[in-house]
């Protein structure tokens, strides 16, 4: 008789495996530090600046099939809500959501002289405080590989998002009016995805049976 452990974990992998494939959103959480910036004509207020502290999230399903593909790259579109990716740094704050998030991958075997990358990538609408008229605000994540060793295919559910994997994690922020422009270097510092709710309360209960039963025989 197999033991209560290897039933209770068996049943988990049976119900996890069981669930038809469907809409599989996730939010990705990260904080970044600003190590540079250009901004010669002054077109912001100087609150972005090295040191400062960048958080923001991106949301997104991992079950999305890419909007065009190749052997080495796939385009992504978010037609609609609820794709976000957000950023908030000194005293601005970008927001974007739907059809003008752009997400990219590239895969490459390892050697290859070109890199694994995935980037999410919007443009915002004026997040107000920019002197002159604003041109462009974009703003997102750029994770890059030169090993070419991170990713093995180029779908969105088989993106890990471990730091240690990425030699190049940053935070891309650039901005333009008609006076001037901003760009700036930001280094992520930390990363975290959170799966949709249903996945974890689903697990949750699994462990709840599971401690359950062990109270029940005492084990």
């Amino acid at each position: 008789m197999p033991s209560l452990r290897f039933a209770v974990a068996l049943f988990a992998v049976l119900v996890f495996a069981g669930r038809p494939a469907r809409a599989a959103p996730v939010t990705l959480y990260f904080s970044a530090t600003v190590t540079d910036v250009f901004d010669d004509s002054g077109i912001t207020d100087g609150s972005i600046a090295p040191g400062s502290v960048l958080t923001g999230s991106l949301s997104f399903d991992t079950a999305a099939s890419a909007a065009s593909s190749d052997t080495n790259y796939a385009y992504y579109d978010f037609p609609s809500p609820p794709w976000t990716l957000t950023a908030q740094v000194g005293s601005y704050a970008f927001s974007a959501t739907g059809d003008v998030i752009q997400v990219a991958i590239a895969d490459f075997s390892p050697g290859d002289p070109q890199a694994d990358v995935f980037q999410a990538i919007a443009t915002a609408p004026d997040p107000g405080g920019i002197a002159g008229s604003l041109v462009q605000t974009s703003f997102g994540l750029v994770l890059v590989d030169p090993s070419s060793a991170t990713l093995d295919s180029t779908s969105l559910a088989s993106v890990p998002f471990d730091l240690a994997l990425w030699n190049d994690p940053e935070f891309s922020l650039y901005i333009t009016s008609d006076l001037g422009e901003l760009d700036s270097i930001i280094r992520i510092d930390s990363l975290e995805v959170v799966p949709e709710p249903a996945e974890l309360e689903l697990f949750g209960l699994v462990l709840a049976m599971w401690a359950g039963a062990r109270l029940r025989r005492g084990l």
